[in-house]
């Protein structure tokens, strides 16, 4: 379950900016030459109209670029948010996983521009970790190393074991929430006061 963490840094203004001045400023002349053509030269003639075709290329390339800046500083901010605190009280534990979970899938959903970043969930329940995974079909899946006398403790026919790792699949937080707990204290065999830990994490897809 070993990823490579993405980089994310914030976005400079000034590129788009140039981009921005100079087709706009390139648009303009080649309407200025559309009003008032230049003399011996027709109002339709091909310098007027490159300039325009220049320019408005020089201004949708600085609004696409924007955008992009826009999406990836609100990814930051959602990546760099502080996850609430989990007590190991059951009622405030799956209070706090339910919070965690639904900004992991605003994290995730706010990837989708970033085809090469992905969002896990890494859960530490008494120093042993599983991994969470949102995909945006809506669906949610626990991944965990299981000791081999671990894996006939998986019972349920959502989850199954390969090559010692647990892939426990649920439709909805609710039953993450309720995988989880299940692991630590099912198959983990974990106390019902176990500590838990959550870390949000942005990593680099596999090509």
């Amino acid at each position: 379950m070993s990823t490579e963490p993405l980089e994310l840094r914030t976005p400079g203004r000034a590129f788009p900016f140039v981009f921005l001045v100079a087709g706009g400023i390139v648009l303009l002349n080649g309407i200025a030459l559309l009003v008032v053509p230049l003399p011996g030269k027709e109002r339709w003639s091909v310098g007027p109209m490159l300039l325009l075709v220049v320019g408005a290329a020089g201004v949708v390339a600085a609004v696409w670029l924007f955008r992009q800046q826009f999406q990836l500083s609100r990814l930051i901010r959602l990546v760099n948010a502080d996850l609430p605190s989990i007590g190991t009280d059951p009622s405030s534990r799956s209070d706090a996983l339910t919070t965690i979970l639904n900004h992991m899938s605003d994290v995730a959903k706010a990837t989708k521009s970033y085809p090469m970043a992905g969002v896990n969930l890494k859960l530490w329940m008494d120093g042993r970790e599983a991994v969470v995974e949102w995909s945006t079909a809506g669906t949610w899946t626990l991944r965990a190393e299981l000791a081999h006398q671990e894996a006939p403790r998986v019972e349920t026919a959502r989850a199954s074991v390969i090559d010692g790792e647990l892939i426990w699949s649920e439709d909805d937080t609710e039953g993450m929430i309720a995988a989880a707990d299940g692991l630590a204290t099912e198959i983990w065999k974990l106390p019902p006061d176990y500590e838990i830990r959550a870390t949000l994490e942005v990593y680099r897809r596999g090509e």
